[in-house]
């Protein structure tokens, strides 16, 4: 189990540092290889499909999010603007319709610290237009981070 984590949120940001008990390499590549991303992403009752990542700066990143009970279905599409792996990616971000919310455009920087056999997590994500689209998002990165963490004690990323 991960044994740090930590959200701050101001009017437009959020920020979130988190330590998984995985090298630095395999921690990526759950960012990055589509069935591993598919496996964790997302907040509590929802399913991933049709995730792509072109691991290239300029390259797409998307998935599909189904909510298991409802059948809604929320897209987040994203082009990398930087790629140094395995130590970051970031990300421009669109979710053009959230349940609930309004059309969400933001980035995203992932950085990804070398620790040996664990690795520090740190992002930041925003601006936000909303509280409510701050506070999902908080939400979500914490359920997505508990399954990474739980995935991650078994890692085979090959």
């Amino acid at each position: 189990m991960s044994d740090q984590s930590s959200a701050q949120v101001d009017e437009t940001e959020v920020m979130v540092t988190r330590v998984f008990n995985a090298p630095r390499e395999v921690v990526f590549t759950f960012w990055t290889v589509p069935r591993q991303l598919a496996k964790w992403w997302g907040p509590t009752g929802y399913e991933n499909h049709d995730v792509t990542v072109d691991p290239e700066v300029g390259g797409r990143w998307q998935l599909r999010m189904v909510h298991t009970e409802s059948g809604a279905e929320v897209w987040v599409h994203g082009r990398i603007v930087e790629l140094v792996p395995p130590e970051v990616l970031a990300m421009h971000m669109e979710v053009p319709t959230p349940v609930g919310l309004p059309p969400i455009e933001i980035r995203l920087r992932v950085q990804f610290h070398d620790h040996g056999d664990r690795t520090r997590v740190t992002f930041h994500q925003g601006p936000f237009a909303t509280a409510e689209q701050r506070h999902q998002t908080v939400v979500g990165w914490t359920q997505s981070f508990d399954v990474l963490d739980a995935l991650l004690r078994d890692a085979d990323p090959a």
